[in-house]
């Protein structure tokens, strides 16, 4: 948990909230680049319901690396796809567009308490679908398509959009979807069209030509079908004879 009140003035050079060359924050940006998919909690100063700790600051409230451009910032919803009070609400100080989406938050969960709930809980579930993510696209220095910026693209171009039409400073670019996000990566297979029928004959040497007898006309030789020998294949096309 981070207040500012425990932070030095912005532009001072050992501010964290507002500095993106605080230490810290070079650091983040350094495991990013190295291959890192970094998450954070978007923070509980949401206004509807802010954590004690937040001391009643809740604007701007999205402080230092939760803010960070190179991470994604994960706000909290119920099980009803709505944002949960305490979920913090942008812009975020290093980068504006915070949070980047959201993650489902308040519900029966460990046992630890009546209900696992925080923008803490939310995060680990999006985690979860980072990981599944890697699972089927691991990091390859390589290989751009698979860089941290790109799974952070993929899972905020799948999220379900809530609240204002595409990004909101309530739920970013709206919730988690795995639903969605496994359909982009694994598409369901276009059916095979069927094989159109092939009509079989059974074929019979004839004065140097192949009498040709369809299995439904089997019974009349003389109204069969006939082609002439080819290739020395005995697979007759059938036609009036």
């Amino acid at each position: 948990m981070f207040h500012p009140s425990w932070d030095f003035p912005v532009g001072h050079p050992g501010n964290y909230s507002d500095n993106p060359n605080h230490p810290f924050n070079r650091i983040v940006g350094s495991l990013e680049r190295a291959g890192a998919d970094i998450l954070f909690a978007a923070g509980n100063c949401g206004a509807d319901c802010p954590d004690g700790r937040c001391r009643g600051v809740t604007v701007n409230a999205i402080y230092g690396a939760n803010s960070h451009p190179q991470v994604l910032s994960v706000a909290g919803v119920d099980v009803d796809k709505n944002r949960v009070g305490y979920s913090t609400i942008g812009p975020g100080r290093l980068a504006p567009l915070k949070p980047d989406l959201s993650g489902y938050t308040h519900f029966k969960g460990s046992g630890v308490y009546s209900a696992d709930g925080g923008t803490s809980a939310a995060t680990p579930v999006v985690s979860g679908v980072v990981a599944a993510y890697r699972s089927h696209t691991p990091y390859n220095p390589d290989k751009p398509a698979t860089y941290p910026a790109a799974v952070r693209n993929m899972l905020t171009k799948t999220a379900e959009d809530r609240g204002l039409l595409g990004y909101d400073f309530e739920y970013g670019w709206g919730i988690v979807n795995g639903c969605t996000l496994a359909e982009k990566l694994c598409p369901a297979k276009e059916p095979e069209p069927e094989k159109p029928e092939v009509r079989r004959c059974c074929c019979h040497h004839h004065h140097h030509h192949y009498q040709c007898c369809c299995r439904e006309e089997a019974h009349d030789h003389h109204s069969g079908w006939h082609r002439e020998h080819k290739h020395h294949k005995h697979d007759c096309g059938c036609r009036k004879y």
